[in-house]
């Protein structure tokens, strides 16, 4: 090999090796301008420099913009939509437990109802003094014998002897009717069940939709505490009453922080409603109020079954629920929900139990924000 092919082969290395390294030095641009303006269309910031211009950066740099702008829209569209839902859902619920309410109303008014002494239709039983009839004899209504309906008013007979009121009873245990007046007691009591059992349901719904998305949004003000406590604890008294459950509270009207009364109302609620749930007959649930320097600490203590040290920490997790407990009503939504309220008020809640003498949770809402 002579010296000139040598030089030759020397400068066309050179030549490759210096278009290798301009390529390279121009995708290395390329490709740094590319994520450089990718971040700016994330951020949603229009790239003005790369507008309209015949080059390969302005292509991708529009079809990005482009996808960016489509994605935003359906983006927009399903947080319309599936708020539309969840205020939709809301508004079914409420009026729907507005029914229920008045429906479990009626259902305790009839339950506290006397039977009434002429059912419809009653059985005549002749007494012992008097005289047998036969099944073609029936009762002859007459000035001295007491009004009957038209539904007990039978067909008169001619050979028929007249009774008056003192010489017949009506037995209530031979009698349909009476059966069935003793049966309507357990069919208003069933009824009962059903419909708590639906307004259970209709909670459950309300307390999923309100966490599938953003709809909790505290207002913060400078309120009583007292008359939070007041508002969850008329919403629980019912049902702690059908248990016998006693529920007092120490809490000085002069108290006040600044928290969102309906929302802080509905996380107490909800930790009432599970000390009510697991908490036997004739038991009690205690609501104290202390201001710290830091936080005012709302306690509330029942005298439950307690919980198992080892799921302490789980008590509070979404559909959380314990297997001692699966048999009660609940997909563990309760707690869950009332943390994350206040949680979005800057405060905590602290749990403290022992298993078989009861709870504490300690709702912790900071004095100063």
């Amino acid at each position: 090999m002579t010296a000139g092919t040598a030089a030759v082969i020397l400068f066309c290395g050179l030549i490759n090796l210096c278009i290798y390294f301009h390529f390279r030095r121009q995708f290395v641009r390329l490709v740094s301008d590319i994520c450089r303006y990718a971040e700016q269309v994330m951020r949603g910031e229009p790239v003005q420099i790369q507008q309209n211009r015949e080059t390969l950066t302005s292509k991708i740099v529009m079809e990005m913009e482009k996808r960016e702008r489509l994605t935003a829209l359906r983006l927009e569209e399903s947080k319309r939509e599936k708020q539309q839902l969840l205020e939709m859902i809301s508004e079914i619920t409420h009026q729907i437990k507005t029914p229920v309410s008045n429906l479990k109303m009626y259902c305790e008014m009839l339950s506290e109802e006397e039977t009434p002494l002429y059912p419809s239709p009653p059985c005549a039983v002749p007494a012992a003094d008097t005289p047998e009839l036969s099944s073609a004899q029936y009762l002859t209504p007459s000035a001295d014998t007491p009004e009957l309906s038209s539904a007990q008013c039978l067909t008169p007979s001619a050979d028929t002897p007249e009774l008056s009121s003192a010489q017949y009873r009506i037995s209530a245990a031979d009698t349909p009717a009476f059966q069935g007046a003793a049966g309507g007691n357990t069919a208003n009591k069933v009824m009962e069940q059903q419909l708590i059992k639906l307004e259970f349901l209709l909670d459950t719904l309300l307390k999923a939709s309100r966490l599938e998305t953003d709809m909790i949004h505290p207002e913060m003000e400078n309120r009583r505490v007292l008359d939070t406590l007041a508002a969850a604890v008329n919403n629980i008294i019912h049902k702690a009453g059908l248990k016998n459950i006693e529920i007092s509270a120490d809490c000085s009207s002069s108290i006040q922080v600044c928290h969102d009364k309906k929302w802080t109302a509905e996380a107490i609620e909800n930790i009432l409603d599970n000390a009510v749930k697991y908490t036997p007959k004739n038991g009690s649930i205690h609501i104290s109020v202390h201001v710290g320097e830091m936080y005012t600490e709302i306690r509330i203590q029942d005298t439950g079954k307690g919980i198992d040290p080892a799921h302490i920490n789980d008590i509070f997790k979404r559909f959380y629920r314990e297997k001692s407990v699966s048999q009660e009503e609940g997909l563990g939504l309760g707690l869950y929900l009332a943390r994350y309220i206040i949680t979005l008020q800057k405060g905590y809640i602290a749990v403290r139990s022992v298993p078989g003498e009861g709870s504490c949770f300690s709702v912790c809402l900071p004095n100063r924000i």
